[in-house]
């Protein structure tokens, strides 16, 4: 479908927020919304898991409308709790011992020590959902991703045109598991 969404009696700005479970409760906040067909979206803005959700809205929007928004968005957060290492990020399932283990870790290492390869769950998912070239051209609404620079803690909003892979990244990034992203 792509284009502008139809015309609605209720444009709303979006502003989803990260944390991980808080994604997941968004998902369904999101799904109630898509199915009522007097809101529109003017603009929506994301960090970390509210990014990813901003991003399958957008995604599934292009691809069909708000049913294929609400079926993007279920097919994101299928293969988040499908991804072991992506679930236990978002919901917190690892294990005590193993969190407590991690955390003593990172006291210790890097990022970069403990994950030298850079292994990011979150870039197998995004790669499997999103066309950042298409979401760039074509999103249905403006889309921001926000993220923190590591030099000095400042916001950095990545705009339409600077959607990317690392743009995701670099919002969803936990220090304590990955290194900074760079752009």
């Amino acid at each position: 479908m792509g284009g502008t969404p139809p015309a609605s009696n209720r444009s709303i700005g979006l502003a989803l927020q990260g944390g991980g479970a808080h994604g997941a409760f968004t998902w369904g906040v999101l799904d109630r919304l898509l199915e009522q067909p007097d809101i529109g979206f003017e603009r929506i803005s994301g960090t970390s898991s509210g990014a990813i959700n901003a991003l399958a809205l957008a995604q599934g929007w292009m691809d069909g409308g708000r049913e294929g928004a609400r079926a993007c968005l279920d097919s994101v957060w299928t293969r988040i709790a499908g991804h072991t290492h992506a679930a236990a990020w978002i919901f917190g399932t690892q294990s005590k011992v193993g969190q407590k283990t991690a955390q003593s870790l990172h006291r210790y290492f890097t990022p970069r020590q403990i994950n030298p390869l850079g292994f990011n769950p979150v870039r197998q998912i995004a790669e499997a959902s999103f066309d950042f070239d298409r979401l760039r051209e074509q999103a249905p609404f403006p889309l921001h991703l926000a993220a923190t620079r590591v030099r000095d803690g400042a916001l950095v909003m990545f705009g339409p045109d600077r959607l990317s892979i690392d743009a995701l990244l670099a919002s969803t990034c936990l220090p304590q598991m990955f290194a900074p992203v760079t752009i």
